[in-house]
């Protein structure tokens, strides 16, 4: 209201009801999350599922505390939506308690169900995935298989793009695993979100700086 006073040189006592300004600074739009964590047999070694398992624990007291909608999605060698977005905090934390190690690695059915989640979703506002996961994708079971993986992944994030969902990675390993992140990097890059590459210790805290950085 004072700029448009000012602006208009307009004197106190000729200011009228037309002259004001107000805007509405108490709108907040929606936040909706969705956490994939993978349980392929690989996440099995050095208690890497299990530190997954409490990060993705970390994101729901996370969501509640700010009454966020969490979905939350598991994958091997396919993917499955253990929960829609909701608010029933209890049952993900149940759900994420019956992970256990087994297949291989399907990110890019992670990556669909994901956006089979948001699409279903009538609201706006932020949607954003973090996948959490040693990063190295070994199948596509359920898409084309004469198709080059990576090109599945692309074909994928190409739709959530589409949608506005943004994507990060937080990528656990081990000392004696293969150093190569390439795909999950390119993931990140393409998703517009953040990669971080991390071991069991850091990763409950840089999955939490994700969800925070995103919300600011």
């Amino acid at each position: 209201t004072l700029r448009n006073i000012a602006k208009k040189r307009i004197r106190h006592e000729n200011i009228s009801s037309g002259d004001l300004r107000v805007e509405d600074s108490s709108f907040a739009r929606e936040f909706q999350l969705a956490v994939a964590v993978d349980h392929s047999w690989s996440m099995g070694r050095n208690r890497k599922l299990q530190s997954a398992k409490d990060a993705a624990a970390g994101l729901v007291f996370a969501a509640r505390k700010n009454g966020d909608k969490l979905s939350l999605i598991g994958f091997s060698d396919a993917a499955f939506i253990h929960s829609p977005l909701t608010k029933k905090y209890s049952m993900l934390i149940d759900k994420i308690n019956q992970f256990r190690p087994d297949f291989e690695t399907n990110i890019a059915d992670a990556l669909a169900k994901a956006r089979a989640v948001f699409s279903r979703s009538q609201s706006g506002g932020v949607k954003h995935l973090i996948i959490i996961s040693d990063s190295i994708p070994t199948t596509q079971t359920g898409f084309d298989e004469d198709k080059n993986l990576g090109k599945t992944i692309l074909k994928e994030i190409g739709k959530m793009r589409k949608m506005g969902i943004t994507i990060s990675v937080i990528c656990i390993r081990d000392e004696l695993e293969e150093n190569d992140s390439s795909q999950a990097r390119r993931i990140a890059s393409l998703g517009r979100g953040a990669f971080k590459l991390v071991n069991a210790t850091e990763l409950m805290q840089k999955t939490l700086e994700d969800y925070s950085n995103i919300k600011q």
